[in-house]
């Protein structure tokens, strides 16, 4: 069955042809996911731009006279990494010809840039989110989408502390980001039910908010070993705390002790058995006068 194309309104409605000529909405409004970064960086960046370099067009744009030559940089840190999208939800592309992301296609994933704003503009203050097709990342083998978040100086600079030192090591993000659904999907889906949103391919203006960001440290377990090593070679061999070596060498020794403590006690034993064995023989003998 050929799918339906979404036939073009304006930059924040969709239609989707249907019987009767009435058509389904696809409208572009603020729907949240909550996302869980892997993979965190921490990155203090220098960005120098020059009218020396500025990328033109024409060839007969030539550079300005050294007079009117402009410099500008920007040293700022940002915070990014790769974002599982929870609740299973997705993100799909609305293509320039109107068909829509196959299921294999859906974005389970974006990469995520946290960046601080100033505090005095942080009511105001939004990102962005946006499709790559990969052709020129180095780190992407092929389309990806991405969110450009914005942090309030004051909590940015806390959390990017926290996460150099080591103490977090953790990201969890709730956004709101200006994508496309259908009203049937909107209307029939369930709280608790997968949502996909869309965005249109290739592009990078969509609306993007932080409604909130927790930041955490996850403790893996690290128990000392309760096994014993089978043999002194082994105790040596194996890795784990010096005191746990310590214990077991000494725990040795004394069974080395005990080991001699049995024997020297065995052949004192035996050692009685015997004479006492061989007088009985002898005055058995006397008495029924054997050869001795």
């Amino acid at each position: 069955m050929e799918e339906t194309k979404l036939e073009k309104v304006n930059d924040r409605l969709y239609h989707e042809p249907y019987k009767d000529g009435k058509p389904f909405k696809w409208e572009k409004k603020l729907r949240f996911i909550s996302i869980t970064l892997t993979e965190i960086r921490t990155a203090l960046t220098l960005d120098i731009e020059r009218s020396e370099t500025e990328i033109r067009l024409f060839e007969k744009e030539r550079p300005p006279e050294e007079e009117d030559q402009t410099y500008s940089q920007e040293l700022y840190w940002k915070i990014t990494g790769t974002g599982n999208i929870d609740w299973r939800d997705r993100i799909g592309l609305i293509k320039k010809d109107g068909t829509r992301s196959a299921r294999n296609e859906l974005f389970e994933t974006v990469e995520i840039t946290l960046r601080a704003m100033p505090d005095s503009v942080k009511e105001r203050g939004y990102g962005s989110l946006g499709h790559d097709d990969g052709t020129h990342s180095k780190r992407h083998r092929g389309p990806y989408v991405w969110v450009q978040l914005y942090v309030p100086k004051t909590e940015f600079d806390r959390v990017r502390d926290e996460l150099v030192s080591g103490r977090l090591n953790r990201l969890a993000l709730g956004v709101h980001l200006d994508t496309f659904e259908s009203e049937v999907d909107s209307t029939l889906r369930e709280p608790d039910m997968r949502m996909t949103a869309y965005i249109e391919e290739d592009s990078y203006t969509n609306r993007a908010y932080l409604s909130w960001l927790e930041a955490s440290r996850s403790i893996k377990s690290e128990r000392v070993p309760e096994t014993v090593p089978d043999s002194p070679r082994e105790l040596f061999e194996t890795e784990g705390f010096h005191e746990q070596k310590l214990n077991y060498f000494g725990t040795w020794l004394i069974g080395i002790e005990q080991g001699f403590t049995q024997l020297g006690t065995g052949l004192y034993k035996a050692f009685w058995i015997f004479i006492i064995v061989y007088l009985a023989y002898k005055g058995l003998a006397w008495l029924l006068n054997w050869p001795a």
